[in-house]
């Protein structure tokens, strides 16, 4: 997330979100009139590495939000991916997933894409999760999704927020 943001303009709301450089938004929302906002996140406890994260801010809001990026691969050669998140504990929970779809589509929703809950679950700290697929294709699509399910009260501390950072793709060969 260290090569910037770019501004997006979101169809949902009034609003700017920032995009980090490289990856575009995914979003699917239950209420058009409260989605969940996707920001740059400079403090430096919500970056994992470097001096920037990319976060979905729910705030009492329920929706799906996330990003998706292709990588260019070798047909038939392996591929580990490797992602990171810190996400704040929800009252009605927050489920992260990394999607792959290793033919390299752009469509998140796509039967090519396979989810893959994320390994560790603990909040309020980075926790990693990697996944190993075999290219289909000269591409390969990673998506990061988080999922805050119910709109919430939660007193003066909102949750469900979420930061993604260092994502990687490494060639594993054959």
């Amino acid at each position: 997330m260290e090569d910037g943001f770019y501004q997006w303009p979101s169809p949902y709301e009034g609003f700017t979100a920032m995009i980090a450089n490289g990856w575009q938004p995914l979003v699917k929302i239950q209420d058009p009139q409260a989605p969940p906002r996707l920001n740059e996140n400079k403090y430096p406890p919500n970056t994992h590495s470097g001096e920037r994260s990319q976060e979905i801010s729910f705030d009492w809001r329920s929706g799906e939000a996330g990003l998706q990026r292709t990588a260019a691969a070798v047909p038939g050669h392996r591929y580990a991916v490797e992602a990171w998140a810190k996400y704040a504990p929800s009252v009605s929970g927050v489920a992260l997933y990394l999607g792959i779809d290793p033919a390299g589509g752009d469509n998140f929703q796509a039967g090519t894409v396979t989810w893959y809950p994320w390994r560790d679950m603990t909040p309020d700290q980075w926790v990693v999760t990697q996944e190993t697929v075999r290219a289909a294709g000269d591409h390969i699509s990673i998506f990061l999704r988080s999922v805050h399910p119910l709109a919430e009260d939660g007193g003066n501390k909102p949750g469900g927020n979420t930061m993604f950072d260092s994502v990687s793709v490494t060639d594993l060969g054959r």
